[in-house]
């Protein structure tokens, strides 16, 4: 019998998947009550991939920046580069994790054989 667990920072809003978060009340005045970006992606796989990724990094963040406490105007730089930095790694990554997986026989045994 197969498990399915719930993401609930994952949401499908037509053929793409989107990452939302909370933001932590401490926060909310200068960032809104949540944060959202589309995953670019319509494969629930990879959307639950890069949210888990996404919901770890966003976890860091938060406790980051109610650490160092930056001016209102550099978090919000600050967030949107931060998490379009993260998603873009976390996409590379899924790739390069799926390529291994998928390639050809011929590429598989190749990495097999090289370790």
């Amino acid at each position: 019998m197969s498990q399915t667990y719930k993401q609930p920072h994952r949401q499908k809003r037509g053929n793409i998947y989107y990452f939302r978060i909370a933001v932590p009340c401490k926060l909310q005045t200068v960032l809104g009550y949540e944060y959202k970006c589309s995953l670019r992606t319509g494969d629930k796989q990879t959307a639950s991939y890069l949210c888990r990724v996404m919901n770890n990094k966003a976890e860091y963040f938060f406790q980051m920046v109610m650490l160092r406490k930056p001016t209102e105007t550099d978090l919000k730089k600050i967030m949107r580069g931060y998490f379009e930095k993260q998603l873009e790694q976390a996409m590379a990554e899924y790739a390069q994790a799926r390529g291994m997986f998928y390639g050809s026989e011929d590429e598989i045994s190749e990495a097999v054989m090289s370790d």
